[in-house]
């Protein structure tokens, strides 16, 4: 069609001037196209950044929905550890060896029960040791919440890590430097957090009982 409009201008209009003058009356009409045609790319333009305006709300909502996710799953996790600790095989561990050994007496340690332990006393003191490790490895691997944890089961690893403390160090020198590496950072530190958690509870404790006033 567009050469056959050449041809017909040419045979229609007998002279250039004529021929001119048709084809500046389209002047208008190219810019109009012209100016649709870019209206156009700027429409498109539109319509993609709030496509992507949508896309991004939605991986938004999306990643909101995996981050309660993540976190159920960390809560629903510890919790599972806790149900171990206590009526679990951990729990069955814990009993096998408290029975022998007093794990929460200050004054006992494993260096003044070491001539008294058998070798099934130790290896389960090692399975003891081992599911404490898996805890602290949950916890630095962002499995299981920290604080979840620390309340239910902060007690038992100090106790546990404050007694074996020497058949750790005596392990790592005989068989490997590696073992039960996890539980020393976390116990340092729960160890911290326990001194001021009492700390703050015997301020309370004080504040409360102060002689000579009553206290609503």
């Amino acid at each position: 069609i567009w050469a056959l409009s050449a041809v017909a201008i040419f045979y229609t209009l007998d002279q250039w001037p004529k021929r001119g003058q048709f084809g500046d009356l389209f002047g208008a009409v190219n810019s109009l196209f012209a100016g649709l045609g870019f209206s156009g790319v700027v429409v498109a333009l539109l319509l993609q950044n709030h496509g992507l305006d949508l896309q991004n709300r939605s991986l938004g909502l999306q990643l909101d929905e995996l981050t309660k996710a993540h976190e159920w799953n960390r809560r629903k996790s510890a919790h599972d550890l806790v149900f171990e600790a206590s009526l679990g095989k951990f729990g069955t561990l814990r009993r096998s060896i408290e029975t022998k050994i007093r794990i929460y007496d200050p004054l006992e340690t494993y260096d003044s029960m070491k001539a008294k332990l058998s070798a099934d006393d130790c290896l389960v003191l090692d399975a003891a040791l081992n599911f404490l490790e898996n805890v602290c490895l949950a916890i630095k691997n962002n499995v299981v919440d920290e604080m979840i944890v620390y309340d239910a089961l902060g007690d038992i690893l100090l106790a546990y890590w404050r007694w074996a403390r020497p058949y750790i160090v005596e392990c790592r020198r005989t068989i490997s430097e590696e073992v039960w590496t996890e539980i020393d950072p976390f116990a340092r530190s729960w160890e911290v957090k326990a001194r001021e958690g009492r700390a703050r509870l015997e301020a309370a404790r004080a504040g409360a009982l102060t002689p000579g006033r009553s206290r609503l």
